[in-house]
């Protein structure tokens, strides 16, 4: 909606702070980079799909924990 609202000519600035957007967090947005934290979530997200699949959708979340933190 920022991106619209600015391509009509408003303010960025203006703009996000209606919307209760951070600036930076909108140009980062836009950027379209990813944050390291973005990218290790990513990580783990596929690591607990891989453990609860090899468990054909037996383990809940305590096993899938216990998977992560002990590498069982």
């Amino acid at each position: 909606m920022v991106r619209e609202l600015a391509d009509d000519g408003f303010d960025v600035a203006v703009t996000c702070r209606v919307l209760g957007v951070r600036r930076q967090g909108y140009y980062e947005w836009r950027s379209g980079h990813k944050s390291v934290r973005a990218v290790e979530n990513e990580l783990l997200l596929k690591r607990i799909t891989t453990i609860h699949e090899e468990s054909r959708g037996t383990y809940g979340w305590p096993r899938v924990h216990a998977e992560l933190t002990l590498g069982l």
